[in-house]
């Protein structure tokens, strides 16, 4: 059940509390009026900070002696954040006619010019009275008081998250943040931009206490799935302002850094919130197959981290900055005319193109490459806007890289106990995932026209249906076509070869011969076998038993070669493979031993992904090869 949005309404109250409470006595940063070597500068008193520091762009102001070069690094009591030190100056700093000397860190930039760290307060005795608003130091005619800096004008600092922060959806979550001042009773916070507008991410603006370089922020995500900060996200800047204005900043403020859109979409949350979230129920579907409560309660956290992807109501987009290069080399620019058209199809074009537009995936270009789109109709009515770059890829120089077949990539998922698919939504311009394509955690998944388990590989049911509703073709082109949807699980039939070979005999055409199509008795007889051994059980290749030594069964005949795969275990005998091939008419002058021995070579050569160099055995009926390998050559 989805959370109410109570936290962010408790957020507010509670910074509207602590607003009310806020006590004009008791400022969060002091600032005092100094005299450095004759010139005038403010200063601000941390005494969280051990040493005193200058910016070098206030130093640049003043009088000084020189600054002997050094290459040091202060940190910060938040433990990350670093000020780069460029040198040491000693400054004499005045109050009242009183001088004292100071030794002073330079750096290249911090959140304010001047700071006078607990090694001046240590110095001077430093008093700081709150009730009257001034700081005094111990002299030689007694103590020296300083009133604080008055008409002070605003000082931002940047707050940024210390640790990567994953929000639950609809939840509000405590961050913990770094700012660059060590200690402040009460500064008023107002969120960056970027966080509302860009990353919808509720943060309402507050007074806050900052302790040890660190401080708390309230962040709210309205979203239904899980959000992620990085480290080091700038989240919001903390501003120190005369305390008179707090009490109109506050809710002001917060009602005015929500954009409009941002308010729209908080105030739909809430109205959703008493619905079922859509991207909730798909990842439910996507694991009700998970009988363990546990297990699958664990594997739900898991995916709502990464809700988002499942989210398909909306375009989501990378930010990245990596750009991709075509390299076409010296070629002159490849331009294509669209293809032609009807007022439809127009219109249908039009409409996808304004909708990935209006979603950034596309813009529009100037450019002097262009290639024709095609548009083809999804199963489910939907469009898939496909781009014709075959002229640009004739011009592309190719990235050598080889591509695994569909043998390698069956055999690589081999004997495994579970297995996820993600298939992507729209793969090409974005990777959201298609939810009801994927599968999660399954003991068995359909993968390339296969169902592969644990223990074996088989063809996949709705093919194997497709291919058995088959009618008897009429033509040669119907013939091609139920050849090659049977060639592509030749694996899973014994002597493929033998039966297939009346079909290739009607198939087989040249050009000026393709007219002389005739279906026969024979082309009957082996379209029917492959349909019943399509549907004779078992129908499946087990996956090799690495601790069992294979079986090579080879044979030969004047039509084609051919052999088994096989290891016999404790279990019983697992059948790895099929193989068969026509012979060709060179090959069907051979002699027998010849046609015997290049069906063990050939076998070998095809199944060496499978055998590799692990022992085996190669049976065959043709007893003159049995003596083969011992005869001198």
């Amino acid at each position: 059940m989805n959370k109410p949005r109570q936290p962010l309404v408790k957020s507010i109250a509670q910074h509207n509390a602590l607003n009310q409470n806020v006590k004009k006595s008791n400022p969060s940063l002091i600032f005092i009026n100094t005299h450095i070597n004759g010139s005038r500068l403010r200063a601000m008193i941390d005494t969280g900070a051990t040493h005193s520091f200058i910016t070098q762009g206030a130093i640049s102001t003043l009088y000084h002696s020189a600054i002997p070069p050094c290459d040091r690094i202060a940190q910060l009591g938040d433990g990350q954040t670093t000020l780069k030190i460029v040198g040491e100056v000693q400054l004499f700093l005045q109050f009242n006619k009183i001088f004292t000397p100071l030794n002073v860190l330079v750096v290249k930039t911090m959140n304010t010019d001047f700071i006078l760290g607990s090694d001046w307060c240590t110095k001077n005795a430093a008093r700081i009275d709150y009730e009257n608003n001034q700081v005094s130091i111990r002299s030689s005619c007694g103590r020296v008081f300083i009133p604080y800096h008055k008409s002070i004008d605003c000082l931002t600092l940047d707050v940024k998250s210390i640790n990567v922060i994953h929000i639950p959806p609809r939840e509000s979550y405590s961050v913990q943040a770094k700012v660059e001042l060590s200690s402040a009773d009460t500064v008023y916070f107002s969120p960056v931009d970027s966080i509302q507008s860009e990353k919808s991410i509720v943060i309402s603006p507050s007074l806050l206490h900052i302790n040890n370089y660190t401080t708390y922020l309230e962040v709210y995500n309205p979203h239904d799935y899980s959000y992620t900060l990085p480290m080091n996200t700038l989240l919001a800047r903390v501003t120190h302002t005369p305390y008179e204005m707090h009490s109109c900043l506050l809710f002001d403020t917060f009602r005015e850094t929500l954009s409009v859109s941002l308010q729209h979409h908080i105030f739909n949350t809430i109205e959703l919130e008493q619905k079922p979230s859509e991207t909730s129920n798909r990842i439910d579907k996507l694991i009700t197959h998970i009988k363990n409560v546990q297990e699958q309660q664990q594997l739900r956290l898991i995916l709502q981290q990464h809700m988002k992807i499942f989210d398909i109501s909306k375009i989501t987009q990378a930010n990245t900055h990596i750009q991709h290069t075509i390299n076409s080399g010296d070629s002159l620019p490849v331009s294509s005319r669209p293809y032609p058209r009807t007022i439809e199809q127009r219109r249908e074009l039009q409409d996808e193109i304004q909708k990935m537009t209006q979603t950034n995936q596309i813009r529009p270009s100037n450019s002097l490459w262009s290639s024709p789109v095609i548009i083809h109709k999804k199963k489910d009515g939907g469009i898939r806007f496909l781009v014709d770059y075959r002229k640009l890829n004739s011009v592309t120089k190719k990235d050598c890289f080889p591509q695994p077949t569909t043998e390698d990539l069956l055999h690589r998922l081999g004997g495994h106990r579970f297995y996820t698919k993600l298939n992507l939504k729209s793969s090409k311009a974005n990777f959201q995932v298609n939810p009801v394509k994927c599968s999660i955690a399954v003991q068995e998944i359909d993968f390339l026209s296969h169902t592969i388990n644990e223990q074996c590989v088989k063809p996949n049911g709705d093919k194997i249906k497709a291919i058995v509703d088959l009618p008897t073709p009429k033509t040669l082109k119907e013939a091609n076509e139920f050849l090659g949807k049977i060639n592509w699980y030749r694996k899973f039939i014994p002597n493929f070869a033998r039966i297939a070979a009346p079909l290739h005999k009607v198939t087989n055409k040249t050009k000026h011969h393709r007219h002389e199509f005739k279906w026969g008795p024979d082309q009957q007889q082996s379209f029917n076998e492959f349909k019943r051994l399509l549907t004779t059980y078992p129908l499946f290749l087990e996956y090799p038993d690495s601790s069992t030594p294979f079986v090579l069964t080879t044979d030969a005949s004047n039509i084609g070669i051919g052999g088994i795969l096989r290891q016999d275990t404790p279990n019983g005998t697992k059948i790895n493979y099929f193989k068969s091939r026509m012979l060709d008419d060179t090959e069907r002058k051979y002699d027998t031993i010849e046609q015997e021995a290049l069906a063990i070579f050939w076998c070998l050569s095809e199944l060496r992904s499978y055998i590799g160099d692990s022992d085996f055995i190669i049976e065959t009926d043709h007893k003159p090869l049995e003596n083969f390998h011992k005869k001198q050559i």
